[in-house]
Parts: C-alpha cells; structure tokens; sequence
C-alpha cells in the first residue's frame, strides 16, 4: 500500500465504474418464472431470443422493485 493520496475521481469516471459493474451482478430467477414469461412473449410472435431477454429484464426489474 502507498502513502500517496487517492486520486480524486471526476463524475465522469463515477458514471463508467457504475455502468461497468452494473451488469456483473449475478441474478438468479426460477426456471419456471422465466420460463413462463418468456413463453408469453413467444406466443406474441417475439423470437425466441427477444424474449429471453425482454423476459430477464422484467423478472430483474420486479425483483429489483
């Protein structure tokens, strides 16, 4: 460990070092629920990758909520 003084950061940086961690965050759902959504989404006409995601972000945004 040095003796110097941290380096302070600039909001700008703050913003990167946010956005860069945000998406390691490990999130765990049921197979069911994200299997459900994500049928609900393909029933629609979505393509399957479409709505895995859009499936993920909902189930993230209600366990966040």
């Amino acid at each position: 460990m040095s003796d110097l003084p941290k380096k302070e950061q600039k909001s700008e940086q703050k913003v990167v070092q946010f956005f860069d961690e945000y998406f390691n965050a490990v999130q765990e759902f049921p197979v069911s629920s994200l299997d459900a959504v994500t049928a609900f989404f393909t029933a629609r006409n979505f393509e399957k990758t479409a709505a895995i995601t859009i499936a993920q972000i909902i189930l993230a945004q209600a366990k966040n909520s």
